[in-house]
């Protein structure tokens, strides 16, 4: 893609096309961010903590505030700060999809983290 974008703006200034300027801002632009999956607020550092140690006792380790946990077909990639917990990414494969296993899904995984950030103290 990059090849075919240098191309064309090459053959567009040996044209002495005035819209090769655009083009180039046009084809060099970050791509958008993707719209979170969740986002929780007023989660105290007790909270937090209290949902890390539960997730942790099933063999599941978040290291630090940001990162991403990967179990059983299960990803979730995670930001805490300032009392905000911003969950990114969820997605749900083999095998914890499989119907045998549970069936699980993004809304079965954020319904999870509500009630265990509620368990903890959150007023969601």
């Amino acid at each position: 893609m990059k090849n075919i974008a240098l191309l064309t703006v090459v053959a567009l200034t040996m044209l002495g096309c005035a819209c090769a300027d655009n083009f180039i801002e046009e084809s060099v632009k970050e791509p958008p961010r993707t719209k979170p999956a969740a986002v929780f607020d007023n989660i105290s550092a007790n909270t937090w903590g209290g949902l890390k140690k539960e997730i942790a006792l099933n063999g599941i380790t978040m290291e630090g505030d940001t990162g991403t946990v990967s179990s059983w077909g299960i990803s979730v990639k995670y930001k805490y700060a300032d009392t905000i917990l911003v969950l990114h990414k969820i997605s749900v494969g083999f095998p914890a999809s499989f119907e045998t296993l549970g069936g699980w899904n993004k809304e079965r995984v954020l319904d999870l983290v509500k009630e265990k950030l509620v368990k903890h103290g959150a007023k969601l």
